[in-house]
């Protein structure tokens, strides 16, 4: 049987997300095999992947080439365009203007000092 593997930026990934939503990290891992998963179906069905907030990514398959131990292995070609989400943020960032992620940031420290006020 197969898996996915889990090389250490994959790992690093996991973890900063982890951190950051206060979710456990095997719960992180599941949503992003999830989003693999989806985007391998999507591929198969010839549609783009949707990530959310970032973008579509479309992957073509231009072939085969031969990698260690004689192996052969996909040549992927990938195209990717940026949702309106992402092309905000670079823009506000590029203007040095305040931007979504700080808005978004904002937020969770505001929900979170409230939570803990609540629960004291």
């Amino acid at each position: 049987m197969q898996s996915l593997k889990i090389n250490s930026q994959v790992k690093k990934t996991i973890k900063e997300i982890s951190l950051f939503t206060g979710r456990k990290e095997e719960d992180v891992r599941e949503i992003l095999t999830a989003l693999f998963i989806f985007s391998a179906m999507d591929y198969e069905e010839g549609r783009d992947t949707y990530i959310p907030f970032l973008g579509s990514v479309h992957i073509e398959n231009k072939g085969f080439q031969v990698v260690e131990n004689q192996k052969s292995e996909a040549k992927l070609e990938a195209t990717f365009s940026p949702d309106e989400n992402l092309i905000k943020y670079v823009g506000q960032v590029t203007q040095k203007e305040r931007n979504i992620v700080e808005d978004i940031l904002q937020q969770e420290i505001q929900e979170n000092l409230e939570r803990i006020a609540t629960n004291s």
